[in-house]
C-alpha cells in the first residue's frame, strides 16, 4: 500500500467542502479516535446514532437516508 505524503490525516483541516460524518454510539474505540481526528474539518456535521455500532447502513438505513437528504438540501 502506498500512503500519501504528507499523511492525509494531518491535512484534514484543509478540506473545504461540507462534510457529513456518521458514527454509532456503540462503535469501536478506534472509530471514535478517527472521529476525533475529523473534528479538524472546518465544515463538518457529526451525526451520532444511538444503540448502534459500525453497521449503520444495515441497521439504520432510513435514518441515514433522512440525514443525508437533509444535509444535501441544506
Amino acid at each position: 500500500m502506498i500512503w500519501p505524503r504528507p499523511p492525509a490525516m494531518e491535512r484534514l483541516e484543509e478540506l473545504n467542502t461540507e462534510t457529513l460524518f456518521f458514527i454509532g454510539k456503540k462503535d469501536l474505540a478506534d472509530n471514535f479516535r478517527v472521529a476525533d481526528c475529523f473534528r479538524k474539518v472546518p465544515n463538518i456535521r457529526f451525526i451520532e446514532i444511538e444503540d448502534d455500532d459500525h453497521m449503520l447502513p444495515l441497521t439504520h438505513s432510513e435514518v441515514l437516508y433522512q440525514e443525508i437528504t437533509a444535509f444535501m438540501e441544506d
